[in-house]
C-alpha cells in the first residue's frame, strides 16, 4: 500500500505496508479502510498518522483478517478423521497466495 501526496510542486510516494492484492480499497472512515480481494485474504486495517515501529509495516496495522476460500482451483472430499464426517480440502488462491485449506461443517 503506498500513499501517493500530490503538490504543485512534488511528488511524493510513501511505503506504508503490505497489503493483499485488492480487487478494491474502500476508506471507512476515523483512518480505517478495507482492503477486499477475490484472490486472498479480505484485511481491516488502521492507518496511522506516525510510524508505528514496525519497518515491514510503518503505517498500517492490520485490525482484523478475513479468510477467503477462493477462487477454488482443486478441492477433495476426505474423512481425514476416519470418523464418518468428511471436511473439503481445497487448494485456493493465486500465485504466491496459494494455500491448502479445509473446509470442515460448523
Amino acid at each position: 500500500l503506498f500513499l501517493l501526496i500530490e503538490n504543485p510542486l512534488s511528488l511524493l510516494l510513501e511505503y506504508m505496508g503490505p497489503i493483499s492484492f485488492p480487487t478494491s480499497i474502500t476508506y471507512l472512515g476515523n483512518h480505517y479502510a478495507f482492503i477486499s480481494s477475490r484472490l486472498n485474504k479480505q484485511l481491516l486495517i488502521k492507518l496511522e498518522d506516525q510510524h508505528t515501529g514496525d519497518s515491514t509495516s510503518p503505517f498500517v496495522t492490520l485490525i482484523h483478517q478475513y479468510d477467503n476460500v477462493g477462487p477454488i482451483v482443486d478441492f477433495e472430499v476426505l474423512d481425514l478423521k476416519m470418523q464418518g464426517q468428511c471436511e473439503i480440502i481445497s487448494c485456493s488462491g493465486h500465485g504466491r497466495n496459494s494455500e491448502l485449506k479445509v473446509i470442515g461443517k460448523g
